[in-house]
């Protein structure tokens, strides 16, 4: 046991190759358990958060500088079963998913969110100091996953439940928007939007709607006491929330904008309603 190298690899026709370059279609993923991350800050944000890597995939000119400084940086951190490859620039080319890739790929297991959250986060405490949540339901950009997760770790969001139908969270712009957020956030995936929606209002969490209705309260507006615990429900870039999901709600919330304006993006939209949870505890 123990940081393992490999002599260079030359082929894209190398069976590890092949199998790292299916992992950008999520099949591959579920089936292999495995996930990149793509460029150096997320080699160190994998390593920093003890995530289970299991390959450090590097090209020629990376590694040729900076192989030592990986191999370093994995034992001090305590890795011992970690094998480093090093492949031609242009076999490289074949797993990376970056018009201009830095070099290295980390091929880390995939996080078991509902153990994680089960083991970690949902317990009696869990629920007993003032929560700040983001919940998606059927956001469908990856790139727009990943900056939500980015914003939750810069607004200290308590969690971010992400529901089926959403990206999964381990596409490779999912992972790369997120810039190692998805590592560190408080996760939970749930199944169903509308029961997790009454599970949370069974704990006496307010839940709204990121709605346009006419009942619905401008974001600035809405009384919001500092020690309430309060969940913003966000939707699809396209349709919104369904109705269903809605009637489950407290209530409806939207953000007052120009007339001119016809909506946010679903990210920035985002980032708007946990800067007012931000805010807001901030009192």
């Amino acid at each position: 046991m123990g940081i393992t190298e490999k002599e260079l690899i030359t082929s894209k026709n190398n069976p590890t190759v092949v199998r790292f370059s299916k992992l950008g279609t999520k099949k591959y993923r579920e089936l292999e358990g495995l996930f990149i991350a793509d460029g150096e800050k997320l080699f160190f944000e994998a390593v920093n958060s003890k995530l289970e890597i299991e390959y450090v995939v590097m090209n020629s000119a990376y590694a040729e500088h900076e192989k030592s400084k990986i191999r370093e940086t994995l034992e001090d951190a305590g890795y011992t079963d970690v094998t480093l490859l090093t492949l031609a620039d242009d076999v490289f080319e074949k797993i990376t998913t970056e018009k201009s890739p830095q070099g290295i790929i980390t091929v880390a297991k995939t996080i078991d969110f509902s153990e994680k959250y089960n083991k970690i986060y949902n317990n009696e405490k869990f629920f007993t100091s003032p929560r700040n949540l983001i919940m998606l339901s059927d956001l469908q950009d990856p790139g727009n996953l990943g900056t939500v997760l980015r914003c939750a770790a810069a607004f200290e969001l308590d969690a971010l439940y992400v529901c089926k139908g959403c990206v999964d969270l381990f596409s490779p712009k999912t992972v790369r928007g997120g810039m190692g957020a998805l590592f560190k956030q408080p996760i939970k995936t749930a199944d169903s939007a509308t029961e997790e929606i009454k599970t949370l209002k069974s704990m006496g969490v307010k839940v709204y709607a990121a709605a346009l209705d006419r009942n619905a309260v401008e974001l600035d507006k809405l009384d919001i006491d500092r020690d309430e615990s309060v969940c913003f429900v966000i939707g699809n870039e396209g349709s919104g929330l369904s109705d269903e999901v809605i009637s489950e709600c407290d209530g409806t919330v939207f953000i007052p904008m120009s007339e001119n304006t016809e909506s946010l993006n679903a990210s920035i939209a985002s980032a708007l309603f946990m800067w007012e949870l931000f805010k807001n505890r901030r009192k």
